[in-house]
This record gives C-alpha cells, structure tokens and sequence, in this order.
C-alpha cells in the first residue's frame, strides 16, 4: 500500500502489506489519498488526517481516538465500531458511511448530526 498527498503527490507512506496493522498514533496523513484503504483496527489515535480520502476506507474498530478529520472525505467509509471519542469532524463527509456501534462523546455526535444535516440540504 502506498499512501500519497492528495495534491503533490507526494508519498507519505508504503508497505508491501494490504493490511496496517502497526501503531499509527500521531502521524500526519493530511490531505492524503487513502481511498479504499483497510485501515482494520489500526491505532490512529491523535492522528491528522484533515481533508485525507477515505472513501471506502475500511476503519472498522479503528482507534480514531482524537484524531483530526476535519474535511475528511469518508463517504461509503466503513466505521463500524471504530472509537471515535473527542475526534474533530468538523465539515467531514460522512454520506453513507456505515456508524453502526462507534464510540463517541456528545461533541462528536453532534458534529455527525451537523454534518448529515448540512449533506441532506445539498
């Protein structure tokens, strides 16, 4: 797997794995293209991922923990039971991403509701 910047280019990660398992705590992924990626259960937490696409990403039980998405593109994402606690979603794009069973506070539940809302008035 390579993992790019969505506008330079620019290679941020490779692995010849299909699978990260590997702590990802803290890293800086902005802007990058992580479509379709399996980001299974991998530890994210405090990670900057702003404005990076995730489109079809499969983040089930991922540790979203803090992490950055503000401006994220997770439409069709796979983010069953991933924990999203004290994570910012501000702006993300969450059409059709599959919530089922995430762990989130009140501030990241209403930034969901906000952003669907604001999605459904497109």
């Amino acid at each position: 797997m390579e993992i790019k910047h969505k506008n330079t280019g620019k290679k941020l990660y490779e692995s010849n794995q299909t699978k990260i398992k590997e702590v990802l705590q803290e890293a800086v992924y902005n802007k990058a293209d992580l479509e379709r990626a399996n980001l299974r259960e991998a530890d994210l937490e405090r990670a900057n991922l702003r404005e990076a696409d995730l489109c079809e990403a499969n983040l089930e039980g991922a540790n979203l923990r803090e992490a950055d998405l503000e401006e994220a593109y997770l439409d069709r994402a796979e983010l069953a039971g991933a924990d999203l606690r004290k994570a910012d979603l501000e702006g993300a794009d969450l059409r059709k991403a599959e919530l089922e069973r995430i762990i989130i506070t009140q501030s990241v539940k209403e930034q969901i509701i906000k952003s669907l809302e604001w999605k459904i008035g497109d």
